[in-house]
Formats: structure tokens, C-alpha cells, sequence
């Protein structure tokens, strides 16, 4: 009996454990998501990732690498880029930053296996985002790209496109939004 409870309980640490590195991926992606959905004005995301073009790729990639994300949430925030009117390639290019190009990883890689480690992370990284990019580019056609927009657009009607994000990060009402979009997420899951 001693040793069943020994490994009963060595057995539900582990699996807490596991729970606990999936879990804040996740957690943490799905925030990310919900906050873009209810705090960034279409406009302004268009603004910046709306074209599939260097410095859209590069901002996408940049906030990708910051977001740092599970694959599941990486695609829950890519779909709400794509929402709100980000290109589908710059969307792309985030989904492989925020699980290529971790921050989190990348100095357990540098303090665990040293900077030639780190610097073939970072260059292979944004290489399969050049490669992503460019395959995207030449072999999806406009019309697909087109009609999977169309669908995203019909699955949200309800997004607002036009309002001040600084009010509305301050109100109680913004952040409630945060947390629908966040259940909203873990239902998709």
C-alpha cells in the first residue's frame, strides 16, 4: 500500500507538471488574443501587418517572438490577426516567431548550450519564416486567401472595427471582453 501512494502521488506531481508547462503557454497565448481582439483597432493593425510585405513580416515577427506561445494559442492569436485585417503571410510569419523565436527559449538555450546554439535558433527561425513567406506567396492563390478572410469575417461580425483602445483598455467593460475572448479560446481547444 506504501508504495502504491509513493507512486500514486509521484505520478499526479508529474502530471501537474506537465499540465504546468502546456498550461501557461496556453493561458498566456489566448491573453495575447484576447487583448488584440479587444484592444487593437482594426485600422491600426492593417496599418502595420495588413500587407505581405518586409516591414509587416518584421513587425509580425517581432511580436510574435515577444507573444511566445504554444502552437494552439499561436494559431488562436494568427486567426485574430487575420481578424482584424493582419495579411495572412505576416500572420504566419507570428505563428512561427511566438513558437520558433521564444524569448523564453532562447536564453535557456544560450545559458544550457552557448551562443553558436542560440545564433542557429534565431537564423533558422527567421529563415523558415523567409521560406514560409515566400512558398505562401507564390503557390496560395488570392481567391483562397480571399475566401478563408471572408470566413474568418463571417465567424466575427462582432468585432468592432473602429474605437479608442486607451479608453477602452481603462474600462471594466474592455476587459471583460478580454475574458470572453479568452473563454472563447479554451472552447475552440
Amino acid at each position: 500500500m506504501q508504495n502504491f501512494l509513493e507512486l500514486y502521488s509521484k505520478s499526479v506531481l508529474t502530471a501537474l507538471g506537465f499540465f504546468w508547462k502546456a498550461g501557461w503557454a496556453f493561458i498566456l497565448g489566448y491573453f495575447i488574443s484576447g487583448m488584440i481582439q479587444s484592444f487593437v483597432p482594426k485600422k491600426q493593425l492593417t496599418k502595420y501587418m495588413g500587407k505581405a510585405n518586409l516591414r509587416s513580416i518584421s513587425i509580425s515577427t517581432i511580436f510574435g517572438a515577444v507573444s511566445s506561445s504554444c502552437s494552439f494559442a499561436a494559431l488562436a492569436a494568427a486567426r485574430t490577426l487575420v481578424k482584424k485585417g493582419a495579411n495572412f503571410i505576416a500572420a504566419v510569419a507570428f505563428m512561427f516567431a511566438s513558437t520558433n523565436l521564444v524569448i523564453e527559449l532562447e536564453i535557456l538555450i544560450m545559458l544550457f548550450l552557448g551562443w553558436e546554439f542560440l545564433a542557429a535558433e534565431i537564423i533558422g527561425g527567421l529563415i523558415l519564416i523567409i521560406i514560409s513567406s515566400i512558398i505562401i506567396k507564390l503557390t496560395y492563390p488570392d481567391n483562397i486567401l480571399k475566401k478563408a478572410r471572408e470566413k474568418v469575417k463571417q465567424d466575427s461580425s462582432n468585432i468592432e472595427d473602429d474605437f479608442d483602445w486607451k479608453k477602452r483598455i481603462k474600462s471594466k467593460k474592455g476587459w471583460r471582453m478580454v475574458g470572453n475572448s479568452f473563454v472563447s479560446e479554451w472552447k475552440m481547444v
